[in-house]
């Protein structure tokens, strides 16, 4: 996959499940897991507002089949 990095904007917030929902530079907007212990760690220092950088993998998935 691609490495991507963004800067978005947190829109909310869930501390439980570990969640994050962002806005991205064209407006759409997405709730992603926050799964490294790093980025669990900084969840309680955020608030919905802050502006910050994200990096994220793009996988692409791609199916071959014969030509008939």
């Amino acid at each position: 996959g691609r490495q991507i990095s963004a800067n978005v904007k947190i829109t909310a917030i869930d501390q439980k499940a570990k969640t994050i929902t962002i806005k991205g530079p064209e407006g759409d907007s997405e709730t992603v897991d926050v799964t490294s212990d790093e980025g669990q760690a900084a969840l309680k220092n955020l608030k919905v507002g802050d502006e910050i950088r994200i990096v994220y993998t793009q996988a692409v998935a791609v199916r071959l089949l014969p030509n008939n």
